[in-house]
């Protein structure tokens, strides 16, 4: 990958679409590296994939003759590309990520979400990104995006983690606070904290993490604790022990 970085695979049957992606690469690929190939249904991509090898994969859901779900299931476990999937449809979020989709993304979604996803990719695949920089290694660690969750009567669904505010452990679960409602899974705080992400989450205490965009203010209070207030209005306790960690996030 010495002067191509990624082959990348488009599949969608809609044009329009297809001339999006491809636009969106070349304004990420500013020293065009990047190879591109398409297709307008799964099986067409089904053969590029076995002929060309694609490191990557950007696919629809809903084709015809075969989904982008069924395109994925049917790729050979040898040299397997990375898939991003494209959809207008949200039903499709659980199943995409348990054929490992590194990101689903929602149509119309803009250049800057786009971005995101090919990042995710490069994170990956452990290569350089667009500007030449070499990934450090804690970019290089893959933390969790989104994770399955509960509600009410036991069905699960997949939780953006950028929706969550903050999240407290409740004995053998852990329970994911949004805008209008919370969500349980079972497991302890400490295995979830390692798999998020430090630029967006902030271990508070032995109990609680919170989502550091939605921190309002941080008050100092006795014995080196501090108050947390989050936009909500919402009040936490941040532990001196764990102020001590990690409190050069904050001059308080």
């Amino acid at each position: 990958m010495s002067d191509c970085q990624l082959k990348i695979l488009i599949v969608d049957d809609e044009k329009h679409a297809r001339d999006k992606l491809k636009h969106f690469i070349t304004l990420y690929d500013t020293d065009n590296k990047h190879e591109l190939a398409e297709a307008e249904d799964g099986l067409k991509a089904l053969e590029l994939v076995k002929s060309w090898q694609p490191h990557v994969l950007v696919a629809d859901i809903n084709m015809p003759h075969l989904s982008g779900l069924e395109l994925v299931k049917r790729l050979p476990e040898d040299n397997k590309p990375l898939v991003l999937f494209t959809t207008a449809y949200e039903e499709y979020a659980l199943e995409a990520f348990e054929v490992d989709a590194v990101d689903y993304l929602l149509k119309p979604f803009a250049y800057e979400r786009f971005e995101q996803s090919i990042t995710r990719v490069l994170t990956r695949l452990d290569l350089p990104n667009s500007m030449g920089e070499e990934l450090t290694s804690e970019e290089e660690q893959q933390y969790l995006t989104h994770i399955r969750v509960e509600g009410r009567g036991k069905l699960q669904s997949l939780l953006d983690l950028d929706d969550v505010y903050w999240i407290k452990a409740s004995g053998n679960y852990c329970e994911f606070y949004t805008e209008k409602r919370s969500f349980i899974r079972r497991g302890t705080l400490k295995n979830l904290s390692s798999r998020l992400s430090p630029e967006s989450f902030l271990r508070l205490n032995r109990s609680q993490i919170v989502q550091l965009n939605q921190i309002k203010s941080v008050e100092v209070i006795a014995h080196g604790d501090a108050t947390v207030t989050l936009k909500t209005g919402h009040q936490l306790k941040w532990s001196r022990h764990y102020r001590a960690e990690n409190g050069a996030l904050f001059e308080v």
